[in-house]
Order: C-alpha cells, then structure tokens, then sequence
C-alpha cells in the first residue's frame, strides 16, 4: 500500500474519538543510547521580571555535555518554577493518561513556560538528567524572576447595573457599556478593566488600541464574563492591536469568553509593521468561539513580535472558521493546556493551530477535538525564505479529530526553510480521518526532528512519514498500532534519509497491505531493540534496493535489530489507546533473627519509568516505600509480606508468607554481627545442654542450626 505527497490533499470527511490511555510514555526523558559524562545545564530567558500576571518564556537551547553533539535532543530537561503560592498550585489534567499535572513543577523537556500570578522573587530550577552508560547523572542551575503587583489604574464594568454616569472605580460605582471601557483604555498606558461575571458585554464597536500594558479579567462571583460581538459591528474583528509606528507591549486577557457570534473575522487580531512591534501577549482561562472566517487569534504583519502565551484557554471554532490561533514569525510562543475543536473552512488549508515560524516554541498538554473539517490539528509552518525554524517543543498532546495529525512544512514543500531541533514527546496520535488521509507525523522541510514516547493508533495511512532527503530521524520510545480496518505502512522512509530507531513497540492486526517499516533503509540507518509482533503477516518489512517483503530474520540479515525480538508485547486494549505495560512485583528475603533484608525483584517495568514502592510487614506497622529495605520485627511469628510496586500504567501486588522462629534469650554471642550455630552453642552451653547440639534431628546429613531449634522445641526450652 503506498501513498503518494498529492494523496494528502484528497478530502474525507469522518472521525473516531478514542478513549484515553491508561499511561503515557516512558520516565526518562532522554536518549539512553548515548554515553554522558558531565552536563553544563543553561538556562535562557527573554524576560526576568514584571507585574503580575507574567508570562516567563525560557529554555534550555544553550545546555552542553561530554558524550554527545545533540544535548537538546539527548538529556532530559525538568522545570521547577519555585511558585508555592496558592496559585502556583494549579493543576492541568494530562490529555492523555489524565494524570494530574503541575505546571509548576511538572513541565519536561528543553522548553517551557509559566504564568505567575502572585508577586514576588522566584527562583527557577533547571534539572538536566542523563545516562551514563550504566547510571542516571543528573545536574540543576537555577536562576531567578521578580513579579511586581499590578501598579496600573483599575476600572469595573457591570452591564446590568452600571451606568456610564458612574466613576468606574469600584465595584459599587461601576461602569456599564464596553463602548465607555475601551474609550477610557485608548486614554493611557498601565489600564485595566474588570467585568462583572455572570453578565453578558455587548461589544458593539472594535477596540483598536496602541497602548501598552493593558488587563481585561473579572470581578465578582459566578460564570465567566461573555464579551459578545454586536451582530452590527461593521469591523471584522473585536480587539486590533496596532503596532503601527507604536511599540504595543503587555497586554493580559484572563477569565473572558469571547463569543464572536459568527460576526466577528478574528476575536484578537495582532499587527506590527517594520516601524512597530506587538509583543509580550497573553490569554489565560479564557474561552474563545464562534469567530468568523479567519479565526479566533492570529498575529502578523513584518514588525517585531514575540512572548504569547495561550494558558488553558478553550477554542471552539464555528463552521464557516479556519484556523483558531496563529502565530506569526513570533519567537516565545507557548500553549499550555486548553482544547481545540469545531471549524470547516477548507480541508487542505486549515488547521486548529498554525503556527508560522515560531522560534521556541512550546505546545504542552492540548487536547484537539473533532472538527467538521481540517487538514492538520497543527501545522507547524516553516518559512521559504531560506530561514530555519528552530526549538519546536510538542508534549503531552492528544492529537485527533482531523483529516492529519502534525505537519511540519513550508508553504512551498521545499528546502530553503528548515525545522531544525523539532520534538513530538508524549502524545497520543490517533484516530485521524480514514481514506486517503491520515497521516500522524508528515513533514517537507524537516532537517532533524525527536519522536518519542508517543502513542500511535488507529491512523489510516502513515504513523510517520516524512519527505525531505536529509532528515535525521531520532524515533525511539514509541509505541504502533494498526488494527485490521486500517492496514498501512506504520513509518515509511524515502532515499536519502538518516537516524536511528530505538526500542520502539510495533503491534499489528492487519492481515495484508500492512509494514512496521517500509521504504530506502540503507547504512544509514542505526535500528535496533525494536519489539515487532503481526500474527497474521508473514513478511511485514519491505526495504528497497531491490523492492522486497521479508520477515524478521531477513531484517536482521540487513544488520538491523540485531538486539530486537519478535513477542507479542500484550497491550490491553490498543486500539483505544491502553497500552499497558505495568510492572509485576516480586522479592526475596534473608533473616537474622528478627531482622530481615528484603530484595526487590520486580519486573516489567521500562527502564527509566517512575516506579514507587509499598511494603506491608503484615505486622500491622505503617506501609515502607523503600525499594529493598531492612525491617526489624518485635516478635517472632508467622507474617503475611505484601510488596505492591507502581508505575503510571498500573500496580502489582505479591505476597509471601513470612515464617520467624524465636531467638529466646539467644543474642550475639561472640560479637559477629550475626546470630547464628556459634551462638546458639554459646546459648546451649549457657544451659547446660550443649552435648546435644550434634544431632543430626532432621535427617539432612548435617547437624546444624536447624538441629538445634528442633532440640530447643523436643526439651521445651524457653526464655
């Protein structure tokens, strides 16, 4: 089954919603192939300081290490943004295993961003891990932040009880129209305006400003405050930041819905010329429908911008909307939790996000809903102007509900702009729409790019696929699965192409037209520690040069998985997304008297994964989480041990039965740190019995500790 560039461009219409997964990738973040010696962790930020809420952008692009030439990709990166205030406690549900998350303390990989909310100096911790060959190194640098409180001038607006007459400067003397809130914002810099929730603004003219720091939020209890678009508005877009010869800078939206009501081309509209920037943007907690035509934020224009940050804010695209947020020649943009769905527009064209050439860029924890019809959920869109597109983070993204998942292209499908430093983490990819599309990763102008940790499932035609000469592909971690319905080549590769494919898991139901790989493999190529299992396809790989199926030990003939297998990986339920893999417990242990040594034995766990620990003693003490530990018992008995071991697809509990005879009075004798035959002689002389202690009682053809036991038991000897 093989598919052409111009079978993209074909429309279909039709999409399956999976159930989430029960757990996401693999603990460890980074490349376990290479060898790190040191690592020179480095953090970068555009900003340091500012008043509250503030957007700090930062990455860790700068970081160096002996053992390999690529620490971007090869280290795995943890944030701590050191917020313990009551909003820095905030939580995002994981779009894919529904874990709870922090974006505090949670965020992986060499980009991130965080919004504070609270005043004060924060420090900034960069933890960089890597493996040594044998160990995880790990080492942290930190750096710090100041957030001011807001120093601007506040004015309220209620649409119900307000009126225009008032001051506007408290909550009981509020104004009421938006008309009046977007004159007074338009009169200086450093204004906000905060609408009552539970109330509806009529927003009947477009506020266009120059002004820079800027706030629009709520006040008061309940719902939401809706800023509606007048059905009569003339302009076609409700705020129009103008960086015309004016430098427009911080600008805050937060616990807003924007209703577009079908009238308004773009909710939020951005422009910069040469002689003027748009810069420092955000918009948290805010929902953002039923926009018009061009969609619900979009930024553009040649003059300078960057910093906008989109923080859990919801998109629902109407059906006549193409695309929902787009960034333009932008660097620092990040989207950090929220959801995307609806909008028409045009099957070949239109996309939830497209992003267009955004330098660090961040897309973490997005769920993508089903659409009526779009060609990507994201369009990571490279110049053609002979310009790179670099440090392209997307993590923990579920991504389905359109005709494609991920496209990293230039508008031209050429190579005079490139992605360079490009990331797919922890996603699931599935679910795309079925006939002649349905690709989970595609690219044309991709120079590098990391795909790992992910989830693909359910897609029609290629899980990853990729038509640049001159890629270098680092896919490792990842998981595939094609079930029957929807038989295609799982990664397909053309002339040309380099990189490597690490312990990746490819499953198959398909009975026929199906590959885990497909295409040019050559020298090129470093394959290994691959798990392959296709019950029903006897030849499931097809190389080029010449053109041929072969099975498994004809891979292997080509020198590629010289280290990987054939078994049946036994995902619970793949095809809606459980991919199991929880670990299975086990332990052995070693007594002296009434100390005992457990061992941890477990396995199945993946290396690196998190793996957490409950000891129960059966002796009613509190549960231990150490992994192997040393318990000493108060009294002898019989104990029912129960070692439960955890990771984020599961727990496994096992138990055995703990026999413990009574030392008496007997004690460490001759000062060996062990009580054992010496001592127990020591003890027998002690009570003038020790004649007996070389009988052979148990018939084992030595007379030893368990000899004396029984003779303690025989004469009923006690202490």
């Amino acid at each position: 089954m093989r598919q052409l560039l111009t079978l993209l461009f074909l429309m279909t219409f039709g999409v399956a919603i999976a159930q989430i997964p029960s757990c996401p990738g693999n603990g460890f973040g980074g490349n376990s192939e290479v060898t790190i010696s040191s690592i020179s962790p480095q953090i970068h930020y555009p900003d340091s300081a500012g008043e509250a809420p503030v957007a700090i952008y930062v990455s860790a692009f700068q970081t160096t290490a002996v053992g390999t030439l690529e620490p971007y990709y090869d280290l795995e990166y943890s944030w701590d943004f050191g917020d313990n205030s009551p909003t820095g406690q905030g939580t995002i549900a994981h779009p894919v295993d529904g874990m709870v998350q922090s974006a505090n303390t949670d965020q992986r990989g060499p980009e991130a961003c965080y919004l504070y909310e609270t005043p004060g100096t924060y420090q900034i911790t960069l933890t960089v891990r890597g493996w040594d060959g044998s160990n995880y190194i790990s080492t942290s640098t930190s750096k710090s932040v100041t957030i001011s409180a807001w120093s601007g001038q506040d004015r309220y607006v209620d649409p119900i009880s307000g009126d225009d007459l008032n001051d506007g400067l408290s909550v009981a003397t509020p104004w009421q129209t938006w008309t009046q809130a977007i004159s007074w914002i338009n009169g200086g810099n450093n204004r906000r305006v905060l609408f009552k929730r539970g109330t509806t603004v009529d927003v009947s003219a477009t506020l266009t400003t120059k002004k820079s720091g800027i706030r629009m939020g709520a006040y008061g209890v309940g719902s939401d405050p809706v800023l509606m678009t007048n059905s009569g508005l003339s302009a076609s877009r409700t705020i129009f930041l103008n960086g015309t010869n004016q430098n427009v800078t911080d600008h805050v939206y937060q616990d807003l819905v924007f209703d577009g009501n079908n009238v308004s081309g773009a909710l939020f509209f951005a422009y910069a010329d040469p002689s003027g920037s748009v810069e420092r943007m955000v918009f948290a907690d805010c929902t953002l429908q039923n926009g018009n035509n061009e969609g619900l934020i979009i930024t553009t224009g040649s003059g300078t911008k960057q910093a906008f940050l989109v923080w859990e804010c919801d998109f629902h695209a109407n059906q006549t909307a193409k695309q929902s947020f787009v960034p333009a020649d932008n660097p620092y943009v990040a989207v950090i939790g929220g959801h995307f769905d609806g909008g028409n527009g045009n099957a070949l064209l239109d996309h939830h996000m497209y992003i267009n050439h955004c330098d660090h860029t961040v897309i973490r924890w997005v769920t993508f809903g089903q659409s009526v019809n779009r060609n990507f959920c994201l369009n990571m869109n490279a110049p053609s102007y002979q310009e790179d597109f670099e440090y392209c983070l997307i993590d923990g993204c579920d991504i389905t509900g359109t005709n494609n998942g991920i496209d990293f292209s230039n508008g031209n499908n050429d190579n005079t702009g490139h992605f360079r430093k490009a990331i797919v983490q922890n996603c699931q990819i599935h679910d795309l729409t079925t006939g002649n599309q349905g690709f989970g990763v595609f690219g044309y102008s991709v120079k590098d790019v990391a795909i790992r940790d992910n989830h693909f499932f359910n897609n029609p035609i290629n899980d990853i696929y990729i038509l640049d000469t001159d890629v270098q592909y680092r896919v490792y971690r990842n998981k595939f699965y094609t079930p029957a319905t929807m038989p295609h080549d799982a990664v397909s590769v053309i002339s040309g192409q380099q990189g490597y494919f690490y312990h990746n898991l490819f499953y198959t139901d398909a009975t026929s037209n199906t590959t885990h790989m497909y295409g040019d493999f050559s020298v090129n190529y470093q394959i290994d520690y691959n798990t392959y299992w296709s019950p029903s396809i006897a030849l499931p790989f097809q190389p080029t040069n010449p053109w041929q199926s072969m099975n498994f030990a004809s891979w292997q003939g080509l020198g590629f998985d010289l280290n990987g297998s054939q078994i049946n990986p036994a995902f619970p339920d793949p095809g809606n997304g459980d991919f199991g893999q929880s670990p299975t417990s086990d332990f052995t242990y070693v007594t002296n008297g009434l100390q005992v040594s457990f061992t941890d034995q477990s396995s199945g766990n993946p290396m690196g994964w998190p793996l957490t620990y409950a000891w129960d003693f059966g002796d009613a003490s509190a549960l231990n989480t150490s992994s192997s530990p040393v318990y000493d018992y108060a009294a002898a008995g019989q104990f029912d041990v129960m070692l439960t071991v955890s990771n984020s697809c599961g727990s496994h509990a096992s138990t055995q039965i703990l026999n413990l005879q009574s030392a008496g009075c007997l004690g460490d004798f001759n000062n060996d740190n062990s009580v054992d035959t010496v001592d127990l002689l020591s003890f027998l002389g002690g009570i003038g019995c020790v004649d007996f202690c070389a009988f052979d009682l148990d018939n084992d053809g030595i007379a030893n500790t368990s000899d004396l036991l029984i003779f303690l038991g025989l004469f009923g000897t006690q202490c």
